[in-house]
């Protein structure tokens, strides 16, 4: 929570890296989700093999390749700084039409010929032909600060954009064309080079993705598209009659060149191709009622707004205020209701209040009601924190539309309807926000000219719910994604933020109720895109994503609510008011003694307060084979990752901000670093280790969905 619109006109949250102090990562791992398959089996070389530029294919005296740990490791062997040989470690068989995933991360280890160069190394795809050290084929470029270069080489040609400010450079630079890119053909003889747009690499492992639909392939790193192009196609060089033909598939090869690389956690997963559909779903798994509504949350200009660091007041409101409900029914399981609201946090008692009076006119239990803040930064005020307490009209209008929605809804309910489902992405909205700044500190709000890395991935994931009628007409569709909620089109007005407005013009262009659930977004924000902009992005990505739904059979309904007990962490006020004055006064100076006082305040209605247990609650719903967790903080997005990554589902939703509020919560390498999400206040109180436990006990009530 962020965006002090008084004093801090951008906060983006974040704060002080206080040295390079060693922290425990999270374990990377292969997903459980639908249709990956991993492509390296962590114990040997199996389906791949080595190609050495002296040695040649399949002999590696030197052992320059180590399998070990899961990993694969280059150069283990090889003293630092000696002469080494390169080449690739390639797959077997040729692939099309897919998605790869792998993670990698740099030793400590360089060699000639390139001791004096960069660190380098890559990701081959569409091999063409006969292995080479530098084969015909395109490349995912992995060189230190580079990472997500695109390299067509020798005959491989494609269509691509450029930032037009860099196309007279050597190398020009990618940017997509729905940011202005400039349309330019690429490659074709020798080697065509083209630099990543954004630099996204991070230290430690890195996630690695390669998407290839056809004659067209993807870069993304950590989460952000760095690269992407048209129209792939290849033409022998060296035959000036060769007409260039379409290349969409081959092998697939991680370069070896020169430097201590590990790899991990490579797999693939399968595209349909143009031609395939989605094949309907017959019998009675293939059913469910469903019923969706809306209700107004009713402001006004008077009502002290949520978001900032001090209090501030609207002058209008575009869009709606809205509590949205969608409510599914199937026997002999239950009925199950998912409500999202443009609040910036709902609290338990507001929560349970409203499920009481739901389960006695519905007969809806509780545990089958998840409730989800949509994090607008742009509504009147439900909670004590900063600067400002709650709009008790407004509360009361909250749980008055959280049960007005959820009863509308279910007496909607239409017998015969069909739910489909797909796993979209959205790029551009959004980034790791928590940016590692040139004096070590971590990016909250003012000036980050001096950016030098994000500190952690993003989350680009879209889970789309589409609920279709008797009639083949969509009904509602639920849709999450996981960045801050903040950004108007009209200025200071109260307005559901751009998540919000997405939603609302889609149930005009549709007909159909549309439900933001927010996605672990405590780490991440829009740093550039106006917010029509971000309307614009996410409108075109989930009607992509809903139009590439697939049927889904549901065989099981079942949810789990779990009392979650934690504690406030003790802090050391000297410490505490550095780490605030000493950023605040670099960064944001013209709101900096008030911001101060805020934070001295919080600290000092806090402090009798330290080392108390306190308790919120966890939540898990089953709809088939699709997962919806709650989390009731703002969740550092690594940390919702970390959960879908364990789940023992195909397809995981994670929405924070569910059924309640217990501030940020982060990670230990998180807290480690610092920044606005760690310093101590109502807004970040938790224990270090609350976010880990958090991952552990909803994966603990997965498994139990799972084998139920």
């Amino acid at each position: 929570m962020t965006f002090c619109r008084k004093f801090l006109p951008t906060l983006m949250c974040v704060q002080f890296l206080l040295n390079a102090l060693a922290w425990s990562e999270i374990d990377g791992g292969v997903r459980n989700q639908a249709g990956w398959e991993p492509l390296f089996n962590g114990k040997d070389l199996r389906g791949w093999y080595t190609f050495l530029q002296q040695d040649g294919r399949g002999s590696d005296p030197d052992r320059v390749v180590t399998v070990e740990d899961g990993m694969i490791h280059l150069y283990k062997h090889a003293p630092q700084g000696g002469p080494v040989e390169m080449g690739y470690i390639s797959t077997e068989t040729e692939y099309e039409d897919y998605h790869l995933r792998l993670e990698y991360k740099w030793g400590g280890k360089t060699f000639e010929p390139r001791l004096a160069l960069p660190r380098d190394a890559g990701v081959y795809y569409h091999i063409v032909g006969d292995d080479a050290v530098w084969p015909k084929s395109l490349q995912y470029q992995i060189q230190v600060d580079d990472v997500g270069d695109l390299l067509v080489l020798y005959g491989v040609a494609c269509d691509t954009w450029i930032d037009p400010a860099t196309k007279a450079n050597e190398m020009a630079t990618f940017k997509d064309p729905i940011d202005g890119g400039e349309a330019r053909v690429f490659g074709g003889k020798g080697i065509g080079y083209q630099k990543r747009g954004g630099m996204y690499e991070l230290e430690g492992w890195n996630t690695l993705e390669i998407i290839c639909e056809g004659d067209t392939s993807k870069h993304i790193l950590n989460g952000k598209l760095v690269n992407r192009c048209d129209n792939i196609r290849y033409a022998n060089p060296d035959d000036p009659s060769a007409v260039a033909q379409p290349l969409g598939k081959g092998r697939i090869a991680l370069e070896i060149e020169a430097a201590e690389m590990f790899y991990r956690n490579i797999e693939i997963k399968r595209l349909p191709s143009a031609n395939e559909k989605p094949q309907p779903i017959e019998g009675p798994d293939g059913t469910l009622k469903v019923g969706a509504a809306a209700a107004n949350l009713i402001g006004d200009n008077e009502m002290v707004m949520a978001g900032g660091i001090g209090p501030w007041k609207p002058n209008g409101q575009e869009g709606q205020l809205r509590a949205t409900a969608v409510v599914v029914n199937k026997e002999p399981f239950g009925t199950f209701a998912f409500v999202g609201l443009d609040v910036l946090f709902v609290t338990r008692d507001t929560v349970d209040a409203a499920l009481a009076e739901i389960q006695q006119a519905t007969g809806i239990p509780p545990e089958h009601v998840l409730v989800n803040a949509s994090h607008t930064h742009s509504a009147p005020s439900t909670i004590r924190v900063h600067g400002y307490g709650p709009e008790q009209r407004f509360k009361k209008a909250v749980l008055n539309g959280i049960v007005a929605a959820v009863k509308q809804a279910h007496a909607r309910l239409e017998d015969d309807c069909t739910f489909n489902y797909a796993l979209g992405a959205e790029y551009g909205v959004g980034e790791n926000s928590r940016l590692l700044l040139g004096d070590g500190t971590i990016f909250w709000t003012g000036p980050h000219d001096d950016r030098v890395r994000p500190t952690d991935p993003f989350d680009p994931e879209l889970p789309v719910f589409a609920f279709y009628g008797p009639d083949a007409k969509l009904r509602s569709i639920l849709y999450n994604h996981s960045t801050h909620t903040i950004g108007t089109v009209a200025g200071m007005v109260r307005s559901p933020s751009y998540y919000g407005l997405a939603a609302q013009q889609l149930e005009q262009e549709t007909g159909a109720t549309v439900c933001f659930l927010e996605g672990a977004s405590g780490s991440t924000h829009n740093l550039y895109l106006t917010a029509p902009a971000m309307i614009d992005r996410m409108k075109s990505s989930v009607r992509a994503t809903v139009d590439k739904s697939a049927p889904q059979r549901v065989t099981k309904m079942a949810a789990i609510r779990r009392p979650f007990t934690f504690k406030v962490r003790a802090f050391d006020e000297a410490l505490e008011e550095q780490k605030v004055s000493s950023y605040v006064n670099k960064r944001a100076p013209a709101g900096a003694e008030y911001t101060v006082g805020v934070f001295r305040t919080m600290r000092e209605e806090m402090r009798a307060q330290q080392g108390e247990t306190r308790e919120t609650y966890l939540h898990a719903i089953r709809i088939g084979d699709v997962a919806v967790v709650g989390v009731p903080a703002e969740y550092f997005t690594v940390l919702g990752i970390e959960i879908k990554r364990r789940s023992p589902f195909a397809n995981t939703v994670v929405t924070e901000l569910s059924n309640d509020w217990i501030g940020y919560v982060g990670d230990r390498k998180g807290y480690e670093r610092g920044g606005y999400q760690t310093w101590f206040g109502y807004h970040s109180y938790c224990e270090i280790g609350t976010g880990e436990a958090i991952v552990d006990e909803i994966v603990r009530m997965l498994n139990e969905l799972y084998t139920a």
